[in-house]
Formats: C-alpha cells, sequence, structure tokens
C-alpha cells in the first residue's frame, strides 16, 4: 500500500474524510489528515487551537486503481489526486504520484498521538534550540525559527517534493 494526497476544498477535510469513510470500507482506504495544536490569545486569554497542518490535502494509504480512482474523483469537495515531483509536467505517468515514504514517515511520527501535532517543551541556550520533550525531540534541525511571544516555532517539513514552513506550539521552558 501507498501513500497518495487529495486536494479537497480548504476547511472541508473534516467532511471529505467523513464521505471517504462512508463510502470506503478500511481495507481498501484509510484516511490520514494531519493537525496541529497551536495558541492562540483572544481577550488576553491564551487557548489551544487545533488546527490542520496542511489546509486543503488529506492522506490516503491505499493501492489505488483505476476503479477506485474515479470512486474517490466523484465524491464531492475532492478536487483532485496530488501528482507531484518529477513526474508533475508528464502527463504520460499517469493523474496522480506516490508520496514517498520518508516524507510520511516523519509527518506520521511528528502526530503520532491521535494525529495531532502536540506541543514540545523547549530551552533555549545562545539563541540554539534543545527539545526537553515532545515529538520534535531529536528533531531540533528542522526547528527555524522561535516566537517567544506567541510560544510557537517555524517548523520546516518536506511536503510533496518542496518544503514548506509549518507554525507549531511550543512550551518555553527557559531562556540563556
Amino acid at each position: 500500500m501507498c501513500w497518495y494526497a487529495l486536494f479537497v476544498e480548504t476547511g472541508k477535510e473534516h467532511l471529505t474524510e467523513k464521505l471517504l469513510k462512508k463510502f470506503f470500507d478500511s481495507k481498501t482506504l484509510t484516511c490520514f489528515v494531519p493537525k496541529r495544536l497551536v495558541p492562540e490569545k483572544k481577550d488576553g486569554i491564551v487557548h489551544d487551537h487545533v488546527k490542520v497542518m496542511f489546509p486543503g490535502y488529506i492522506f490516503i494509504h491505499t493501492n489505488i486503481i483505476s476503479k477506485l480512482y474515479y470512486s474517490i474523483r466523484q465524491i464531492p469537495k475532492i478536487y483532485y489526486i496530488v501528482k507531484c515531483g518529477k513526474y508533475k509536467r508528464n502527463s504520460s505517468d499517469g493523474y496522480y504520484s506516490i508520496i514517498s515514504q520518508n516524507e510520511m514517515s516523519l509527518i506520521i511520527k511528528l502526530t503520532a498521538k491521535n494525529g495531532i501535532l502536540d506541543y514540545s517543551d523547549i530551552n533555549i541556550k545562545n539563541k540554539q534550540v534543545e527539545v526537553i520533550s515532545g515529538p520534535l525531540m531529536g528533531m531540533e534541525s528542522i526547528i527555524k525559527k522561535v516566537d517567544r511571544r506567541k510560544r510557537r516555532a517555524k517548523v520546516e517539513i518536506e511536503f510533496l517534493d518542496k518544503k514548506r514552513m509549518i507554525d507549531v506550539g511550543v512550551n518555553i521552558l527557559s531562556v540563556f
């Protein structure tokens, strides 16, 4: 089984995920919508909000065949199956491409708990980030910037053969 990405209407990822689960059994197709937990301030109070990590995208794990491809295309809110990388411009390769296992393993590792990227506890020493605990433990190299006021970190993740910056929530324990 391989990983593929569906491009769906932004904001309708959960609805589309429910429709896919309704039309396909878990042996044929499994859906995955990675989410992240971020702090947001409203009226002076900080609240934890769950947001979609990649707005407009749903990952599916399946052995895709032509019959399944056309069945997926019939579901509302799905625009297309993503074709990426060096095969994007070559129309002889088909209408979709496989997402590499390296990209998906990082995303799955980060969102291991209920599909949500949780807060990581960090220390900042001489502008160097040290992760004490959490999903970013041992992955200090992908943290590019920390916003201490908003309690967020910018993380660089490769997704569909492109590097993307994602805001994730962090707990800053100390600054030296």
